[in-house]
């Protein structure tokens, strides 16, 4: 089949990659770089966002609702989420008329676009987290394992009500 498993210095993470470098074509290169550079970053950035609008007490999961009409209302008066919000409107490639909402709205229907939500009541403009997300979930969990040192940049969560 052309593949062959590697792992990671630790062992503990195996992943499939081409057995050799001239079974990857430059056209399939340059599609998973462009998917990462147009798609994957930006969602990260979103999900970022977020963690910063709720303070730290929010990751999308699947099944979660994205109201917008909240989102924006998280938004507050903080100048520095604004500005994110508008450089992640940016990256998402939106169309907007210069308001918060429009682009808050113009990123999740673009999360839509890439299977990362479904609209579940447009009138109220209230969207549905799919289990896309959890990719990247996956991939944070990757780094962390693996990266030295990524682990120290992560506070640990207490958890609140946790059992005994």
């Amino acid at each position: 089949m052309g593949r062959r498993l590697s792992s990671y210095p630790n062992g503990h993470t195996f992943y499939q990659v081409h057995a050799s470098q001239a079974d990857i074509k430059k056209s399939q290169a340059n599609t998973i770089y462009k998917r990462v550079a147009n798609e994957m970053k930006p969602v990260l950035e979103f999900m970022k966002l977020l963690l910063e609008i709720n303070e730290g007490h929010a990751v999308l999961s699947p099944g979660e609702n994205l109201e917008v009409n909240a989102l924006v209302s998280k938004l507050g008066d903080t100048e520095t989420a604004r500005r994110e919000l508008d450089l992640l409107a940016r990256k998402f490639r939106v169309r907007h008329d210069g308001s918060d909402h429009s682009r808050m709205l113009g990123i999740v229907k673009k999360l839509e676009d890439w299977g990362y939500a479904v609209c579940t009541n447009a009138e109220r403009e209230v969207f549905q987290v799919t289990g896309k997300i959890e990719i990247h979930k996956a991939y944070l969990d990757l780094v962390l394992e693996n990266v030295p040192g990524a682990k120290d940049d992560f506070e640990e969560v207490e958890l609140q009500g946790s059992l005994l």
